[in-house]
Parts: C-alpha cells; structure tokens; sequence
C-alpha cells in the first residue's frame, strides 16, 4: 500500500496526512518527526476532530518527547506490554521517571519510592488509595524520620498520582494528602485547611502554568512580573536559590529555593522556551 502523502504545517517537524470522519468527511492526522539518541521518529500524535489535535498542540508534544519530558509512543507500549492497561502507581511511576531524563534529585526520589512506598503503594491505582492507607504509612514512618523526610515521601506520592490524573491515564486520589508543615511557604492570610483546599484545586487544574505560577507565589512570595521573567538558567538547584531579575527593588537579587518551589520546577514541563512560564 502507498504512503500517504504528508503535508507539511507552518511547525518544524509536525505535516498532517488525511483521514475519514464519519462517513463521508475528512479530517487531519498530526504526526511529528524528530531524533531521540540518534534514532529518526515518525509518531502519530492525534486527530483533528476526534482528539482536538492542533497543529500548535503537535508541536508542544514534539518539543517534549524531543526533550524527554513525555515518552514515545514506542516507550508507552512498551510499559503496556509490562504492565496491561492498568495504570497502577508503580507503573505511573516508571512513565513519570521516563517522561522526565534529566530530573534533577531523580536518586533521592527513587530511594524514599523504594525504601517507603514500593511495598504498600506500587500496585494500586491512585484512585484505589485510602486515606487509612496514607495514614498507615504516616503513623510507621513518624516513629523513625523527621518531619520533613515524611513530607517528602507524601509529596512524591501525591506527584506520582497528579502525573497520571494531569495526562489523563487514570483517576486522581479520592482525598487530599495533608504534608506536615516544615518549609517556610509562605500562606499569609489561609488558613491550613484553605490551603490545602486550593493546593487540591490547583493539583485538578488543566492550565499548568497557571496552576504552577499560583503554587510558586505560595511558596516564595514571588510577584507575578518576577515569575514572568523567570528563565531556567535564574534557577540555581545545586545551591538553592531563585534569581530574580529586575524586581520590584530595581535591583537583581535571589531568594531561598525551598523544597516545594524545587519539587515544583523539578515537575513543571520544559518547552523550548527560555522561560520557565512562557
């Protein structure tokens, strides 16, 4: 059988070819090309009329398979083939490790999800997770780490569980997780129970940079004219400091980088933007 003729988009790497909608129309099919280790790639990404695949939409997926940030297609049958359809935690935890390359405390996170959650967590759907469970592992781990450490396992389970729901690979947790209270966030005027009423909400927002920006000014203070100007090269993750260019002040500065602003920039899809909210 012939190859269909591509067409190409105004996007580098993303052409369409033509498909059937209904009976007797026609739609777009958005495949994009590119390299991954040396290897060219030729993957369908969506339909027109039945996925709302757009041309600006293939793109972004491209920039991010280009960049490691989401899987191929190659590397999600892959995982089906291990793992059937079922988006247990320790499969979504393998895809998010995946989708993610260059993570930055990649080694740290791999030994709390083994030492403390391989065992109970990793093969149950994140909607199948109670909150007697959380608190189990809650009551077990106080006896033996600090707070902190504790917060930290929470909050890598409750990532884990945001990646599978935000892609649309399984249903979100049934509850919201509670973190103990040990990094300087700055809440201002909510209480602990707003809090954690709009971090749920936020977890649930489709927009991610929007979600994102609103996290970021809970945790640092930071303006919205200063997370505008944020680049990926102001984010010092070795020391643990945030650059802040052309601020309020007039003059540069930098601020601490706490634990949630680095889970938080650690999470947050690169494009091939400069910015880190473009």
């Amino acid at each position: 059988m012939p190859a269909q003729q591509r067409f190409p988009t105004k996007y580098p790497g993303v052409h369409y070819i033509h498909g059937k909608w209904g009976e007797d129309k026609q739609q777009k099919i958005f495949l994009i090309r590119y390299r991954k280790n040396g290897i060219a790639i030729e993957e369908k990404v969506g339909r027109q009329r039945e996925d709302g695949m757009t041309e600006a939409k293939a793109s972004r997926i491209r920039a991010h398979r280009m960049s490691g940030t989401e899987p191929t297609n190659a590397e999600r049958r892959r995982l089906g083939e291990h793992y059937g359809n079922r988006w247990t935690i320790g499969r979504l935890w393998t895809e998010y490790k995946l989708s993610k390359p260059n993570l930055k405390g990649i080694v740290t996170d791999e030994n709390r999800y083994e030492l403390h959650l391989q065992k109970h967590f990793s093969k149950k759907s994140p909607d199948e997770v109670t909150h007697e469970d959380v608190e189990r592992l809650k009551r077990s781990l106080s006896k033996h780490v600090s707070d902190k450490t504790l917060s930290n396992v929470l909050e890598l389970l409750r990532r884990i569980c945001n990646f599978g729901m935000k892609r649309n690979l399984c249903l979100g947790l049934q509850f919201v997780i509670e973190l103990p209270k040990v990094n300087n966030i700055r809440t201002e005027d909510l209480n602990p129970e707003q809090l954690e009423n709009l971090l749920m909400v936020l977890d649930r927002e489709k927009d991610i940079h929007a979600a994102a920006m609103i996290k970021l000014a809970l945790y640092t203070g930071m303006r919205r004219g200063e997370m505008f100007r944020l680049k990926w090269q102001d984010l010092d993750f070795q020391r643990g400091f945030i650059k802040l260019v052309d601020p309020k002040g007039g003059k540069d500065s930098q601020i601490p980088m706490n634990d949630s602003a680095l889970n938080l920039f650690r999470d947050h899809p690169r494009t091939e933007s400069q910015y880190v909210f473009p």
